[in-house]
């Protein structure tokens, strides 16, 4: 499965990372040093065969690294003399290791600090008074154990750790009676919806930078754009289909009198407006009503999370909707947007803004019009037949199907990554964007001014 940029481009809603610096050491001599060479076994025989009258060539004849007598006597005078103090060493590095183990076990936070403090703390306990806990010895650490620091995603309390076991078991519940259900019924009429808010101006959070500078900053359209959300009710069903058009709630403290003429030519979504960008209860009603029921069609099976919104709405329908609420904090391991689709689709959206706003900058990405193409064009490229694999992987990451989808590349993959020296536009302009449909390349004016949709 090709990831691409997404991981360069992954969700940190804008923030920086605060991520331990990492240590760079200069490349190591070749020479071998004498311990290396061998494990500490294999010297104590050789040290024997050398103490019972061995030649060193019958020796070397079995030992082909060693080089002359005098690395034997050496290593001899190395192990009688500081041979418990490498055992020592390693006593540290496991005594750290462990403690790190428990810390995240128990999910508390730990940086490059935390493990010095413990290694000091160590070597303090097996009385190894010469040890420094440098910043070498802090680089081999964190690289022989696959130590890195990550952006925490996710905050928790002890009490919600407490009760996470019975947590599971109301999961594994709910999960084995869906499975019930879409066992029982077609894979295109079991569908998941979620609310997923996006920024009016989407940044990456990271850039490129020269080593020394102290403030990094980064140009936007709108400062203010870059913390207020809209609201993008997504539907996807268990056949790997994203469903369209979907609903999306722009944040309109004033609704002006123009704005559904100016979104009319988006014919992927189907616009509303709050003051806050926020869906409401009748909102929901109307979304049931007017766009999942008709794209659903009679009988169909919806799982969503324990938002009232979603209950009034079904209190509202005539009972063509069999609905599964899914348990109280368990969205981010049950649903199955939240467990895959909606990082990709906001990686997709981000990389796309990026793109725009550094090799187009004219462009408004933060306007009304300018939010409504960037979500109407990425909206489009995700039902592109080429990603039902990846939508029905989130059903399967989720625990609801069986059977592993196949192989798939990411829309960042297909339609950024692809992008060659020689990719051009049908006008020789450099490619802009691969269409999923089509697979053909665009440049800008051609994909986005024009909205092209040779899927329609």
């Amino acid at each position: 499965m090709y990831e691409g940029f997404d991981d360069e481009m992954s969700e940190d809603d804008g923030k920086g990372s605060d991520s331990d610096e990492e240590y760079f050491l200069p490349p190591e001599s070749k020479r071998v040093r004498l311990e290396d060479k061998y494990p500490r076994q294999t010297w104590e025989e050789i040290i024997e065969k050398s103490d019972k009258g061995w030649s060193f060539s019958t020796i070397q004849s079995k030992h082909k690294k060693l080089s002359d007598r005098k690395e034997i006597s050496r290593m001899k005078e190395y192990l009688k003399n500081d041979g418990s103090k490498i055992q020592k060493f390693n006593d540290i590095n496991v005594g750290v290791l462990k403690e790190f183990l428990e810390m995240r076990s128990e999910l508390e936070e730990i940086h490059d600090r935390d493990l010095v403090d413990t290694a000091l703390k160590v070597a303090d306990e097996l009385g190894l008074t010469t040890f420094k806990a440098s910043e070498a010895w802090l680089y081999r650490f964190k690289k022989n154990n696959g130590i890195v620091s990550r952006k925490i995603n996710a905050v928790v309390t002890k009490a919600q750790l407490r009760n996470q076991p019975e947590l599971n078991e109301v999961v594994d519940e709910f999960r084995g009676n869906m499975k019930a259900v879409i066992a029982e019924n077609r894979l295109e009429k079991v569908f998941n919806a979620d609310q997923t808010a996006i920024k009016q101006e989407m940044i990456c959070g990271r850039t490129l930078a020269l080593k020394g500078e102290k403030k990094i900053k980064a140009v936007v359209k709108r400062i203010n754009a870059t913390t207020h959300s809209y609201t993008v009710q997504v539907v996807i069903s268990a056949a790997g289909k994203l469903v369209l058009p979907v609903m999306v709630v722009f944040c309109e403290p004033k609704r002006p009198a123009c704005f559904e003429q100016q979104l009319l030519p988006f014919k992927n979504i189907s616009a509303y407006s709050t003051t806050s960008g926020l869906m409401t209860s009748q909102l929901g009603i109307t979304w049931l009503r007017n766009i999942y029921g008709p794209a659903a069609g009679e009988n169909s099976i919806l799982m969503v999370d324990s938002w009232t919104g979603y209950q009034q709405a079904i209190d509202q329908d005539n009972g063509s909707v069999q609905i599964h609420v899914l348990p109280p904090k368990s969205t981010s391991v049950a649903q199955p947007l939240d467990v895959y689709f909606n990082r990709p689709f906001k990686n997709f959206l981000r990389l796309l803004s990026c793109k725009i706003r550094r090799f187009f900058p004219d462009f408004d990405l933060s306007n009304r019009q300018g939010m409504a193409t960037l979500i109407d064009i990425t909206i489009g490229q995700f039902s592109a037949p080429v990603f039902n694999a990846m939508i029905q992987y989130s059903w399967y990451a989720s625990g609801y199907l069986e059977e592993r989808p196949e192989e798939f590349n990411t829309p960042v993959a297909v339609c950024f990554d692809s992008i060659k020296i020689d990719s051009k536009c049908q006008c020789d302009k450099r490619a802009f964007i691969k269409c999923a449909h089509c697979d053909t390349f665009f440049c800008f004016t051609h994909f986005v001014t024009d909205l092209h949709r040779c899927y329609e």
